[in-house]
């Protein structure tokens, strides 16, 4: 493998990682809005 691959591999995978930390990040500010919300109606 040359050494612009591996470098790009990197790149890669850092940019999964943040997307997943984005993602994760959307979903718990969504949560934290719908459960107040769940808890109001009950």
């Amino acid at each position: 493998m040359k050494r612009s691959e591996i470098k790009y591999n990197q790149n890669e995978r850092k940019k999964v990682t943040r997307n997943i930390i984005f993602a994760a990040d959307e979903i718990c500010s969504l949560v934290s809005i719908v459960v107040p919300w769940c808890f109001a109606l009950l």
